[in-house]
C-alpha cells in the first residue's frame, strides 16, 4: 500500500466504525437505507480510493444526510463525532487526493515504462556483445581456415616436388626412364 493509501484509509478511519454499523443496521431491517447510500458505505468501506474515483463528495452528503436525518441511528456524541468528521471531510476536499492518487499512478506508470526499456536497452548490450564475440570467433577461424588451406597446398607442392626427385632419383640409378604410380 502506498503512503498515498495508507494516508486516504486514515482520513476516513474516525467514521468507519459508524459507517459499518449503518450497514449492519440496514442488513438487520432497523434502518432502510437506498440502493444509492448502501453504494457510497459500501465504496467508502472496501476502498477509499475507489470510493475517490466515483463522486467522494455525493457519497459523504448522502451519508450525513443520512446520519443528521435520523437521530435514532447513532448516539448524540458518536452522531456529533460523524457528522463533525464528514464535515472535516468534504472541506479538504477529498477530490483534491484523487488528482493527487492519479498523479502518482501515471508517474507509476511512467517508471515502469521506464523500467521496461532500461531492460530492453540492457538486453539489446547482451546480444549486441554476444555478436561482436561471435564475429571475433568467425574471423578467427576464417583465418585458421585458410591457414590451412595454404599449408595444405604448401604440402601438396612439397610432396610434388620430392616425387619428382624420387622419380628423377630412380631414373638416374636405373639408367633409363621410369613410370611410378603414386597412391595416396
Amino acid at each position: 500500500m502506498s503512503a498515498l493509501e495508507s494516508e486516504i484509509r486514515n482520513l476516513f478511519s474516525p467514521i468507519n466504525k459508524e459507517l459499518k454499523l449503518l450497514q449492519k443496521q440496514d442488513e438487520t431491517g432497523r434502518h432502510t437505507l437506498t440502493s444509492e447510500e448502501r453504494r457510497a458505505i459500501s465504496s467508502i468501506l472496501a476502498s477509499p480510493i475507489q470510493a475517490l474515483a466515483e463522486d467522494i463528495n455525493a457519497f459523504l452528503i448522502e451519508i450525513r444526510n443520512i446520519v443528521e436525518g435520523d437521530t435514532t441511528i447513532l448516539k448524540d456524541r458518536k452522531r456529533d463525532k460523524t457528522l463533525n468528521w464528514i464535515d472535516h471531510l468534504l472541506s479538504s476536499e477529498p477530490s483534491a487526493l484523487k488528482g493527487k492518487h492519479v498523479l502518482l499512478e501515471s508517474r507509476i506508470e511512467e517508471t515502469r515504462a521506464k523500467l521496461a526499456d532500461m531492460t530492453i536497452h540492457e538486453d539489446r548490450n547482451e546480444i549486441m556483445q554476444s555478436i561482436t564475440h561471435a564475429k571475433g570467433q568467425l574471423s578467427r577461424l576464417q583465418e585458421g581456415t585458410a591457414r590451412s588451406k595454404r599449408h595444405i597446398v604448401s604440402l601438396e607442392e612439397e610432396r610434388t616436388r620430392k616425387e619428382r626427385l624420387l622419380l628423377e632419383t630412380l631414373e638416374r640409378l636405373a639408367g633409363e626412364e621410369i613410370t611410378v604410380k603414386f597412391g595416396f
